[in-house]
């Protein structure tokens, strides 16, 4: 498949984003591929990273803190309220990698 640069509005469900150390996670999601630690102390209170791996799901607005995983998506923008659409505009530039 290939892998394409989207606007985060433009996220669908079931989508497989790519999101990399760094990245704030822009849509709940679905760990389909890797392992990697998520900071998610604004979301949940939590201080110390998360470890999610397949199956796990990941909130919108964690932060990866490791390498790159591949996700689906299991909520879109518009699912969301408008804090969470501030965090979608955190995320890099406003735009992730998905694959195809």
């Amino acid at each position: 498949g290939k892998t394409l640069q989207v606007k985060v509005s433009e996220i669908k469900l079931g989508d497989k984003l790519i999101i990399k150390a760094g990245d704030v996670v822009p849509v709940d999601c679905l760990v389909t591929e890797g392992t990697a630690s998520f900071d998610e102390a604004s979301l949940t209170g939590e201080s110390l990273p998360q470890l999610k791996k397949i199956n796990d799901q990941i909130l919108i607005g964690s932060v990866n803190l490791e390498g790159p995983i591949t996700a689906k998506a299991t909520a879109v923008a518009a699912d969301r309220s408008s804090s969470s659409r501030a965090s979608q505009r955190r995320h890099t530039g406003g735009r992730i990698l998905v694959r195809s």
